[in-house]
């Protein structure tokens, strides 16, 4: 059995769920079995609702769960390997998970030296260097967007093709909006200077009641403005999106898959250098982190980068320069690597 240690709920949003869940459904494809091991604080009817067992963690340590915990729990399963997929980790983690199975750890920020067995990093930015392979010689590296762990219900039907025009624009901040990011996003476009767009707003999972009212007042009245419940075919948005505006995540990786051309910001510190990186290569432009820059120049910003966005030469340059494409063939290759 397969141990996928990941948590998700309203704060962390529910990625390191989903991209372990992808993973675990190529795994029940090849005939192996999975299991989610969750913290107390994480979403639990959420996980479960993805059809694999479900384990939750009682104790609460300084971090929010106890790997002591979970390696006692984990003692009495046969356990094939154990994939972590947590920021809330600490050096002792590692070493107790390890003395139960195989670890493997799924990064993107590189808080400090994990004893992992393997490292995946699927961004951009991962390199080598980066994991400093003379401290840990034995220690298994696999990075890159080819890693890139894509559900595959969400494989597109033309991979990595370029619209050529916009007529709908795709706004999310994810399963969360701690920032009220998505209202202020659509007042610095105004759609009403767009008439002949579409512009959706994903509602995202954790979004408050009272958030979501603000924003049909607000916007409803527009008649190019809709507002779309979390939970959508993705796949489907996706194939009928030109242009999307996301935080550096998975999102951002996914439409690129689609052709889908992006303007990235964050509001999170694991969004950051994904942000700059795709930014600096060219691929995707970055307006600027909600959490410290003057929004007034961020507004300024996302103005010239949408209005260059139209334009089908300037998205066709950040295509060009795009030095890498995910196939979605990512959740496949690593289940391999686990197998």
């Amino acid at each position: 059995m397969f141990i996928f240690r990941a948590d998700g709920n309203s704060t962390i949003g529910m990625g390191h769920i989903m991209r372990c869940f992808s993973i675990a459904d190529c795994l029940r494809e090849k005939g192996k079995k999975s299991c989610f091991l969750v913290s107390k604080d994480s979403d639990f009817s959420r996980v479960q609702a993805l059809g694999f067992p479900v384990l939750r963690l009682q104790r609460e340590d300084s971090h929010g769960w106890s790997s002591e915990e979970a390696a006692y729990i984990l003692s009495a399963y046969d356990v094939d390997a154990v994939i972590l997929d947590s920021y809330r980790v600490v050096p002792e983690d590692f070493s107790r998970l390890k003395a139960v199975a195989p670890l493997y750890y799924i990064d993107d920020l590189w808080a400090f030296d994990y004893d992992a067995d393997a490292i995946i990093n699927y961004n951009i930015e991962a390199d080598e260097d980066f994991y400093f392979p003379t401290e840990h010689p034995g220690r298994k590296l696999y990075l890159g967007p080819s890693y890139f762990p894509m559900r595959k219900e969400m494989l597109p039907s033309h991979p990595g093709r370029l619209r050529s025009g916009v007529k709908s624009v795709l706004i999310t901040t994810g399963s969360t909006d701690p920032c009220q990011i998505s209202r202020n996003i659509l007042q610095w476009i105004d759609p009403a200077e767009y008439p002949d767009i579409s512009f959706g707003v994903l509602l995202g999972a954790f979004y408050e009641t009272e958030y979501i009212s603000e924003f049909e007042t607000l916007f409803s009245p527009q008649n190019n403005v809709s507002f779309l419940t979390w939970g959508q075919n993705m796949k489907h948005l996706y194939e009928s999106t030109d242009l999307m505006i996301a935080p550096g995540s998975t999102m951002v990786y996914e439409a690129l898959t689609f052709g889908i051309s992006c303007i990235s910001y964050c509001f999170a510190e694991n969004q950051l250098s994904q942000c700059l990186a795709m930014d600096a290569k060219g691929t995707v432009p970055f307006i600027g982190d909600f959490r410290q820059d003057k929004h007034s120049l961020m507004a300024q910003k996302l103005r010239r980068l949408f209005r260059e966005s139209l334009s089908l030469p300037q998205r066709g340059v950040h295509r060009t320069v795009n030095p890498f494409c995910p196939d979605g063939k990512g959740a496949v290759r690593i289940a391999e690597i686990l197998l």
